[in-house]
């Protein structure tokens, strides 16, 4: 009996420490399936050098209007003209009117409340949805962040690692089909459908704040 009952504490003990490993060490990778994209629907879309620099540099301008009016995901007020905008990474569908855009931003540590001396910047990841329009890009932030990172290149990883191997994991619950933002698929799903009335929405309140302020309600900053 008293063998037995040692044999269960030791259970116990292996399974919470196993338990604890796991979700506080290893972030429960383990625990998250990875849905990485089948070879056969791998999106191959490819662009050249000289379009994919001038698409880069109207990229930045757009999202330099976003940071500078703290709109999208700049809205916080550490954000400054100061602050740098890389693009990651851009992804293309195939007939080049759609995109998706890794962008990460570059803050010095200063201005953060409690800043840190040891790391002079910090980093924050964005993904941003856009439509061609020309020869400018509608854009919108899908509302994912990863913030405060230390390491540049660990956040490039944990960004790509997300949506190309865990975002069509996101909404297996839904009605929706959802695949990895590397997937010829993605660029027919439905979230495009959202998108996009995201973006017409703030045309729309935008064009009432400019024609009718009177009729649009700002909280005080």
């Amino acid at each position: 009996m008293k063998r037995s009952v040692f044999l269960l504490i030791i259970f116990i003990i292996l399974f919470l420490s196993a338990f604890l490993y796991f979700k506080y060490i290893s972030g429960w990778l383990v625990f998250n399936v990875n849905s990485d994209t089948p070879k056969e629907y791998l999106s191959l879309t490819k662009i050249d050098k000289l379009h994919y620099k001038n698409d880069s540099v109207m990229i930045i301008q757009k999202l330099k209007m976003f940071l500078k009016n703290h709109e999208q995901s700049f809205y916080v007020k550490t954000y400054n003209e100061g602050t740098d905008l890389i693009v990651d990474s851009i992804l293309y569908s195939p007939d080049r009117s759609k995109i998706v855009v890794l962008v990460i931003t570059k803050t010095l540590t200063s201005r953060e409340l409690v800043s840190d001396d040891t790391h002079p910047y910090y980093y924050n990841g964005y993904c941003y949805f856009g439509f061609r329009k020309n020869d400018i890009f509608d854009m919108q932030w899908y509302e994912n962040s990863y913030t405060s990172f230390n390491d540049f290149v660990e956040l490039s990883e944990t960004l790509r690692d997300y949506y190309f191997r865990k975002f069509a994991s996101e909404n297996k619950n839904s009605s929706a089909p959802s695949y990895n933002l590397n997937d010829v698929r993605f660029w027919n799903s439905s979230i495009w459908n959202v998108m996009h009335q995201k973006i017409t929405n703030r045309v729309e309140f935008d064009l009432e704040k400019n024609n009718h302020p009177g009729n649009i309600y700002l909280p005080k900053q």
